[in-house]
């Protein structure tokens, strides 16, 4: 015999169609974005449900869609929920009878949602929880919910994607209902744009002009010798390497390798009687600059990381990283201003975040040991 639960359980139907339309109007990028994903976070709703409500589990959390045009990994959904697959596309011997156009393919109207109304009477018949939850903001659905509400004896609630559509203003009236966005992290506060870099001096006019003091800086701060990866990092991947053959054609730096292997810049002021001072350079420092160029060149790309996990993949696959070496890389371009929330897709490398940067991950591996 089944034990009753010692506290309330909670099931979840979600019209994730509903969910992705309304997010493209309310965020202004409807148009030409067919099967993208909404950003939210999937794991705040599930806790703020528990907090409230009761027990969620995947089973009890429902959601509907064609999957095949919608990537159900973001926002964590596939996590948490179970995946109701509906191919609402008419069969092929139908579509031959009623098509107007050779290659069109129809889609059944409310496929989707009547599959999901199901799954919530099935649900309601068979294994009923206490609470009963729909997030959507489409209408039709407020029969089955007035069935489970009225027949079944359970409370039901609704999270509107939009609650100032006119279909959501009907819901409110009949049920309690809450804007979904009050499940979702508070937004992250707006960066202030850095300060702009003062206009360059006639010195600085020849754009090979900017290496020199930017190798005498990061000597000065690191006290080692400087990768050339590191100096490609700051000056961007794509123009870099004329920038450093041009300063050295003019005798402001030096470009050498060391018995590491690894090439390095110094000035032409650092010569000693004229000849070069080979030195090491310190593998904290070196694997920065592995990966701050890494990162660098990932922002130069056509398609550049869009999200935070997309980095965390991008620093995995690019650097060679294990899982946790990225997720701690991706926090250090975080906490240094290198990678930013509003500006996600453009990583900002500077002489100031770099230095910093560097010398907390030195400090950070001297504590803990090697990584």
């Amino acid at each position: 015999m089944r034990t009753p639960p010692t506290s309330p359980r909670a099931a979840v139907f979600l019209d994730f169609e509903n969910l992705v339309s309304t997010s493209k109007n309310l965020s202004r990028r409807g148009v030409g974005d067919y099967g993208s994903s909404p950003e939210v976070d999937f794991a705040a709703f599930v806790r703020h449900v528990e907090a409230q409500y009761g027990s969620l589990a995947k089973e009890d959390f429902v959601a509907a869609a064609n999957f095949s045009h919608y990537n159900a990994q973001l926002g964590g959904l596939n996590r948490w929920a179970t995946l109701l697959e509906v191919d609402s596309f008419e069969p092929r011997s139908v579509r031959q009878q009623e098509q107007t156009s050779a290659g069109k393919r129809h889609v059944i109207q409310q496929y989707a949602d009547m599959a999901l109304a199901f799954a919530a009477g099935i649900h309601a018949a068979r294994q009923p929880a206490d609470v009963y939850i729909f997030i959507t903001g489409d209408k039709s659905f407020a029969a089955v919910a007035a069935a489970i509400r009225d027949q079944f004896q359970k409370q039901v609630v609704f999270f509107l994607p939009d609650p100032n559509q006119s279909a959501s203003v009907t819901l409110k009236e009949r049920f309690l209902c809450f804007p979904f966005s009050a499940t979702q992290p508070e937004p992250a506060a707006v960066e202030e744009e850095p300060a702009p870099e003062p206009p360059p001096s006639p010195a600085l006019e020849n754009p090979s002009n900017q290496v020199k003091p930017l190798v005498t800086h990061l000597r000065s701060e690191l006290r080692t010798a400087i990768p050339a990866d590191l100096v490609r990092a700051v000056l961007g991947p794509a123009g870099a390497q004329k920038l450093l053959d041009r300063a050295r054609s003019e005798e402001q730096i030096d470009l050498w390798h060391n018995e590491q292997g690894i090439e390095c810049v110094s000035s032409r002021a650092e010569r000693l009687f004229g000849k070069l001072q080979i030195m090491e350079s310190r593998p904290s420092v070196v694997e920065a600059a592995r990966i701050l160029l890494a990162v660098a060149s990932a922002g130069e790309s056509r398609q550049p990381p869009g999200t935070r996990a997309d980095w965390r993949r991008c620093l995995k696959e690019s650097a060679n990283l294990s899982n946790t070496a990225a997720k701690q890389w991706l926090e250090r371009l975080l906490d240094h201003g290198i990678l930013r929330d509003r500006a996600i897709t453009r990583p900002l490398i500077t002489r100031a975040n770099l230095t910093a940067l560097i010398q907390e991950y030195e400090q950070t591996s001297y504590q803990n040991g090697p990584q």
